[in-house]
């Protein structure tokens, strides 16, 4: 589990679910999570001191914000990694990896229900995100093939509400 800062740690559960992701593609289902899912917002606070008072915090500024999402999915499919890794495409049935260094990578929404909260009451959202997460292919002869994510969030100056940061816990 993650660290949950701004929010209330108590409503914030790492719960078994699923995991889906929404691009200009459409929506497709990553999967079942494996321990649930972890989301994390962060203030970057600025400190101002003042050196006449030791180093005495005058006042804190706002600075960037930052919001995670982390999971990995159980039993994934070659055509979903695809989907949701920025640097993997998929050509038949053969995964290929590597992008052209420079590229803006893909955004698009990544949410996490619950199966405990099929209401969406509890599901964990981010939108406007990017994958960033390495991946590690393994075929082991006793585990099914994972899929580790790590959605970070993106600036979204287009935002109806004004938020650059869009998420959160059970918001549609």
């Amino acid at each position: 589990m993650g660290s949950y800062s701004m929010i209330d740690k108590d409503a914030v559960e790492a719960l078994p679910g699923c995991a889906f992701w929404i691009d200009n593609t459409g929506r497709i289902f990553l999967g079942v999570t494996e321990n649930g899912a972890a989301m994390t917002m962060e203030s970057n606070a600025q400190k101002i001191t003042c050196d006449e008072g030791g180093n005495t915090p005058l006042k804190f500024l706002t600075g960037g914000d930052s919001a995670r999402i982390e999971l990995t999915m159980l039993e994934t499919t070659f055509a979903r990694m695809a989907r949701v890794c920025p640097n993997m495409t998929l050509d038949g049935s053969i995964l290929k990896f590597g992008a052209v260094p420079g590229q803006t990578m893909p955004t698009g929404t990544v949410f996490h229900r619950p199966f405990a909260y099929p209401d969406g009451s509890r599901d964990l959202i981010l939108k406007n995100a990017c994958n960033i997460a390495d991946q590690n292919l393994m075929h082991k002869f006793d585990e099914p093939m994972k899929l580790t994510c790590s959605f970070e969030g993106v600036l979204d100056e287009t935002a109806d509400d004004g938020d650059l940061l869009t998420g959160g816990l059970g918001y549609r």
